[in-house]
């Protein structure tokens, strides 16, 4: 099973284009999205879709544990 973990926003390639891009190889591939900004805003912006993983920064290890077995547990096999 494949995880990509990768930030919203970063410069020049933003995570959902790099999702979209890496998808495109790996379909099953798993997405799990992390941000500074809080999901009210990412959603208000439109930046990604309602079903997605996000957990927001600043995040504990076991925060990031939960979220990715949560993900992978969801990801199609």
């Amino acid at each position: 099973m494949r995880l990509l973990v990768t930030d919203v926003v970063m410069p020049e390639m933003d995570g959902p284009a790099l999702a979209a891009l890496l998808l495109e190889k790996a379909p099953k591939l798993a997405v799990l999205y992390i941000s500074g900004y809080s999901d009210e805003v990412i959603a208000h912006r439109g930046v990604l879709a309602p079903d997605v993983s996000l957990l927001e920064k600043p995040f504990t290890s076991h925060a990031l544990l939960g979220n990715v077995r949560h993900v992978l547990d969801r990801a199609p096999r």
